[in-house]
């Protein structure tokens, strides 16, 4: 898509009334997510993660991103206040396509059938095979960003799965999250480029070590 095809693009979703409604109704008690506010943000998202492929964080500007996405700086600060917020939802829309650690690492089909089974998409996978999302999660100064996303959105699930198996501390399993995910992210990053074979070789392996740490510390795993 041109920008300038983008660019009316956006503008005539912009401008449009939403289906469905009438000049002067009153407005839906529970309305439908808006389709135009996700094209446009869609266009941004994209457009951030190109520039990102090049630029760090601190390097995109918005005028920039606004030209690679064919939209107005008004569009642009309609749906966010700064890069930080558009980095914010583009990992949010990342993790979500991804499974946790604790399903990952605690269900029984992946113990006993192998590193994979039981996961929709592990984070590790879902990095090698979404190259797009390399500037970001291969950016080395957003690794704090990045970690504390992570574990922001995966610690209910991590927590309520593992206090069912282990007897750790609150505290504990928090650290012990940590050190997962920041031990996921740096062996994609080192294994980015690396065979299917190899990764699947490697990958194995860090399974099989924290699952011998975790049996050490669970009930009956």
């Amino acid at each position: 898509m041109s920008e300038k095809t983008s660019e009316k693009a956006a503008a005539r979703l912009e401008k449009q009334p939403a289906a469905g409604s009438r000049a002067g109704a009153e407005p839906a008690a529970a309305p439908k997510i808006d389709r135009r506010i996700l094209f446009t943000k869609g266009l941004i998202k994209e457009a951030f993660l190109e520039l990102k492929k090049s630029s760090s964080l601190a390097d995109i500007k918005v005028t920039d991103l606004c030209e690679r996405a064919g939209i107005g700086r008004g569009t642009f600060y309609r749906h966010y206040r700064n890069m930080t917020e558009v980095l914010d939802e583009v990992l949010d829309d990342a993790l979500s396509q991804s499974s946790s650690l604790a399903r990952h690492l605690v269900s029984s089909e992946m113990r006993t059938a192998g590193a994979c089974s039981g996961c929709d998409m592990p984070f590790c996978q879902f990095v090698r095979g979404n190259k797009h999302y390399s500037g970001i999660f291969l950016d080395e100064s957003l690794t704090r960003t990045v970690l504390d996303k992570m574990v922001d959105s995966q610690k209910g699930v991590y927590m309520r799965a593992m206090q069912g198996i282990c007897d750790l501390s609150e505290g504990e399993l928090v650290d012990l999250l940590y050190f997962q995910s920041s031990g996921c992210l740096s062996a994609v990053r080192r294994c980015i480029n690396a065979s299917p074979e190899e990764w699947a070789r490697t990958q194995a392996a860090i399974d099989n070590f924290i699952l011998g740490g975790l049996a050490a510390s669970t009930r009956r795993l």
